[in-house]
């Protein structure tokens, strides 16, 4: 069963199980995938936003909202006037707070629960270190955890189970824009291939019995163990 089982204080356990899936490429945004982020929380949690097309985004939209709609039915069975929570996802702004076209999902994860990180290799790697910087391209192998509180309300969080690297931007952006330049018999960084399909997927309940060899399948074995 895939329902909730592990909880944040004051949460509560749900009737409505988790929805496994794994995004299209997107852009890292704030990504704290090697370490957790300790800066609001002594504990830390792993976390990342992407940045995707609306278009992009839509599959992985479209099964939270359903997932919350779900929830706040159930809730409202035994409760009224269920307070919502805000979604774990966004239109992003400019900063004259003009709309871009891209769409930001939150993802995070407590610090118990390292994301496994994948390469783009075929098939998929596990790779056991790596700093993931800002600007990097992903794909985030997900759950969609409903919840409730009394302080917040019924929402959604999307946990992080795993990332494939698809473009890995070190130290967080290109070095030309310091004025660096290449040089003969420098140093050159091992180049990640890109996958030949980055479709979303939404998993059902029933776990493969063949080996994985695409990324959603061993994105799907490994968030099930």
């Amino acid at each position: 069963s895939n329902t909730i089982l592990f909880l944040t204080k004051g949460e509560s356990i749900m009737a409505i199980k988790n929805e496994f899936f794994t995004t299209k490429k997107g852009e890292a945004v704030y990504p704290h995938l090697s370490r957790p982020d300790t800066n609001f929380d002594k504990d830390g949690h792993y976390k990342v936003n992407l940045k995707m097309s609306k278009e992009d985004a839509k599959p992985v939209i479209d099964l939270i909202n359903d997932l919350h709609n779900r929830n706040v039915e159930e809730l409202s069975k035994t409760k009224k006037n269920v307070k919502i929570a805000p979604m774990p996802y966004f239109d992003e702004e400019d900063d004259d707070g003009n709309p871009t076209g891209k769409v930001i999902i939150k993802f995070k994860s407590k610090a118990a629960y390292k994301p496994a990180i994948y390469d783009a290799g075929s098939p998929p790697k596990l790779i056991k270190e790596s700093d993931i910087w800002g600007g990097s391209e992903i794909r985030v192998g997900g759950t969609a955890v409903p919840f409730h509180t009394a302080a917040i309300g019924a929402g959604i969080t999307s946990r992080i189970r795993a990332v494939q690297v698809i473009k890995d931007v070190e130290g967080g952006g290109g070095g030309d824009k310091y004025g660096f330049s290449a040089e003969d018999g420098g140093f050159v960084g091992e180049k990640l291939e890109t996958p030949k399909s980055d479709e979303p997927t939404v998993y059902s309940d029933k776990k493969s019995s063949t080996p994985p060899q695409s990324t959603d399948a061993i994105m799907e074995d490994w968030a099930k163990e």
